[in-house]
C-alpha cells in the first residue's frame, strides 16, 4: 500500500482493522501537523486512551492486531499513513531492523 495523507481533527477518525481475526497491521504514521495525534484502538475512546504522537513525531507497529483510530487536539492535522495487512506466521518481507542491520554489514 502506497502513503496517504490524511487530515485528523478533533472527531476520531477510522484508519485501518484487520479483516480477520488472525490478520496484523504493519503501520507508520507521521504526524506532520503542530497539533498532538493520538492513536486510539476504538471510536469510543479520548485522547486519554491514545497513544501520542508528538508534532513532527512518528508511531511504527509491525505487529498490531487491533482497529487504529485517529484523534488530533486540534483542527486539520496533517498526518501522512502507510499499513500493510498480513497473516500471522506468514509474512514474507523482510523484517525492518534485518534491512537496517544489512544496510550497514561491513564487507569482508
Amino acid at each position: 500500500m502506497s502513503t496517504v495523507s490524511r487530515n485528523i481533527g478533533l472527531t476520531s477518525q477510522h484508519i485501518v482493522s484487520p479483516r480477520e481475526e488472525d490478520d496484523l497491521i504493519d503501520i507508520t504514521i507521521q504526524n506532520l501537523s503542530s497539533n498532538n495525534v493520538y492513536v486510539l484502538s476504538a471510536q469510543n475512546q479520548t485522547v486519554s486512551d491514545g497513544i501520542k504522537i508528538t508534532p513532527n513525531g512518528t508511531y511504527t507497529n509491525d505487529k498490531r492486531h487491533s482497529p487504529i483510530w485517529l484523534v488530533a487536539d486540534g483542527a486539520s492535522s496533517d498526518v501522512r499513513v502507510h499499513h500493510e495487512l498480513y497473516k500471522a506466521g506468514a509474512r514474507h518481507k523482510r523484517r525492518r531492523s534485518e534491512a537496517h542491520v544489512s544496510c550497514f554489514s561491513k564487507k569482508t
